[in-house]
């Protein structure tokens, strides 16, 4: 006979540690947990106070794997927001949190309506390891003007940006033919679509016909490991 265990509890104190891959991980203490199936997953903000949260690949040395719907939740004392590891963002997870002014989403997916109504996010950062966003995951973020959109994205569901009126730049860690390969409806999406798109290319990029103008737009990481925007300059 086998018992599925599962049970509730708020890291704290010397416990509160998390230590992926041997290192220690800088994340938020007194966040709400449940534990199932052998992973953990946040529920909640528990007795946590940090207005920066940082939800950790590990708690307890075992893999933190979910985010739970509606966890966070119209908490208005929230302004950043970054998730390690594999993690599922639930149903709502964030939805109404409108002190949010950048999020960082590093791998998992992102779930339906996760981000809904966020309208003060500014900047957001998609990490390689995430494959999919959900519908309405981002829907009314009307101050979102920058999205860093991973080469791991594999769909994008309808209206994941709708009513992200100011976007204006999509950094993109793919190319051409990678981008044509995320399947979504751009109809639905066409903040995102219409937004100018930079492909990133570290080394030169080609130039055009004529040879005045990179064939396209670019990106690199600069030293300091800065976003930079490829500008062709004749020698």
């Amino acid at each position: 006979m086998c018992f599925l265990l599962a049970f509730t509890l708020f890291g704290c104190g010397a416990e509160d540690t998390a230590q992926p891959d041997g290192e220690q991980e800088s994340f938020t203490e007194g966040l709400e947990y449940s534990f199932s199936g052998g992973t953990y997953t946040v529920t909640g903000v528990g007795v946590a106070t940090d207005k920066d949260l940082k939800i950790p690949k590990k708690y307890n040395g075992i893999a933190v794997d979910g985010i739970s719907d509606n966890a966070f939740e119209d908490d208005v004392n929230i302004t950043s927001v970054k998730i390690n590891g594999n993690i599922r963002i639930g149903r709502r997870a964030f939805s109404g949190c409108t002190g949010l002014t950048l999020v960082e989403v590093n791998g998992g997916e992102i779930g339906d309506s996760a981000f809904f109504g966020c309208k003060n996010l500014e900047v957001l950062f998609i990490g390689d390891d995430v494959t999919a966003i959900r519908e309405d995951a981002f829907y009314g973020c009307g101050k979102l003007t920058v999205v860093h959109l991973g080469a791991g994205v594999k769909s994008i569901e309808d209206m994941a940006f709708d009513k992200c009126v100011r976007l204006s730049a999509v950094y993109y860690k793919g190319s051409v033919e990678d981008k044509s390969k995320i399947s979504c409806e751009e109809i639905f999406n066409s903040y995102l679509f219409n937004a100018a798109w930079y492909y990133y290319s570290p080394d030169e990029p080609p130039l055009n016909e004529e040879g005045t103008a990179y064939d396209g737009n670019y990106w690199y990481y600069d030293v300091d490991g800065t976003v930079t925007v490829r500008e062709y300059k004749k020698e």
